[in-house]
């Protein structure tokens, strides 16, 4: 007992001192740089906003508006009526020119799109109620209909918005995105990228996810939902134009990066990369057929049937960054398959079972995966 009061006075007295150590506490980002505001606004003119297009309930990085069930929507304007405040909402502020060429603010909707979209439904579409808990007298009514003083009470009641900003960086809105967006459906970190850097390189990899080329050679074992075809896409592409040794930090940023690269590009440089990226789908599926991306199971001596990405990811970099030649040599390999078990079966020092199985993203892993399979593929060849 008396040992832990001395701890205890000696721990006090070491906040307490006039010579603390300072703390150096390295921050991910520029907080300078963060640009958000927050702000009270009515129902009413939340409700104009999206009668005008100045709210964007369908941004590409959102799937799909009223997942809600009917009774789920009615009884968020229920809230309404009874004075219940909702949740606070945050947006992408975007500036957009008009055909006469004024400026005006248009709001992605980052978290809060189903509650929008219940907004729209019953004030905007005259969607009938269903499944009210309290006010049940009103169950198939629309808003139109309710007595004038619950319609007030709607339009009138205060949401809290939290604005971003234009001059927000882009990795800063990433981070923003993803711990906003951890309610009953959050956005995967694909969806996320989606969201932050559409355009010409997110049609890229949404271009090369959706071929036959990547479902044949994937046995069409990648889903479309939640983007996470084009997230098997995105990894190829990171590993394929960035240098892990040099750039690696995190596998958010590092695929982050690779986008920014592939914005860059020429369309001759694109249509190469997609060559090359089809030309090994095909020469991987060629020789290992339902095998491709994915793991052999040393005790049970059989096959998974699920892909693994840190397989697809490792087998497409190092097959595309062979000659086209050594390609096709694979192709007619006729030993590869069990070659490539005993991939799987190896007690190195490194074993490759380790390297795709767990701590898949830690940099070591990458590096010993990409090694292990550089190693291989030439003794193969």
């Amino acid at each position: 007992m008396k040992e832990l009061k001395r701890k205890a006075f000696d721990f006090a007295g070491l906040i307490n001192s006039d010579e603390q150590e300072s703390v150096d506490v390295r921050m991910p980002f520029d907080q300078s740089r963060i640009d958000i505001v927050s702000q009270q606004i009515s129902v009413f003119n939340v409700v104009e906003r999206i009668r005008n297009e100045e709210i964007n309930l369908t941004p590409e990085y959102q799937r799909n508006t009223d997942l809600w069930h009917d009774s789920e929507q009615s009884r968020l304007i229920e809230s309404l009526i009874l004075g219940i405040p909702l949740q606070s909402f945050y947006f992408d502020v975007r500036i957009v020119q008009d055909e006469r060429g004024l400026q005006r603010q248009v709001w992605d909707v980052v978290d809060g799109l189903q509650r929008l979209s219940s907004l729209r439904s019953y004030l905007i579409d005259g969607k009938r109620f269903k499944g009210l808990e309290y006010l049940s007298e009103y169950d198939g009514k629309r808003y139109d209909e309710l007595p004038r003083i619950l319609q007030r009470n709607i339009l009138e009641a205060q949401l809290y918005v939290n604005l971003i900003r234009s001059g927000t960086p882009e990795e800063v809105k990433f981070n923003i995105f993803k711990r906003v967006n951890t309610g009953g459906l959050p956005l995967t970190q694909q969806e996320i990228r989606h969201a932050l850097f559409g355009g010409r390189g997110m049609r890229f990899v949404a271009d090369l996810a959706a071929s036959k080329e990547f479902r044949a050679a994937t046995s069409k074992r990648v889903g479309q939902k939640r983007l996470l075809n084009q997230e098997y896409v995105n990894r190829f592409l990171a590993f394929y134009l960035l240098d892990v040794d040099d750039s690696y930090r995190t596998l958010d940023t590092f695929m982050n990066d690779a986008l920014r690269i592939v914005n860059s590009k020429s369309d001759a440089d694109l249509d190469e990369i997609r060559r090359v990226f089809f030309h090994s789908l095909s020469v991987i599926h060629a020789v290992l057929g339902d095998r491709a991306f994915v793991r052999y199971d040393v005790k049970r001596r059989s096959w998974s049937k699920k892909i693994n990405k840190a397989i697809f990811e490792v087998l497409t970099v190092q097959v595309a960054r062979l000659t086209d030649a050594e390609r096709e040599t694979l192709r007619t390999h006729s030993t590869f398959v069990d070659d490539y078990r005993h991939l799987f079966e190896s007690e190195s020092d490194v074993p490759f079972t380790a390297t795709i199985s767990s701590s898949t993203d830690a940099k070591a892993r990458i590096q010993a995966r990409h090694a292990v399979m550089r190693e291989f593929l030439r003794n193969e060849l």
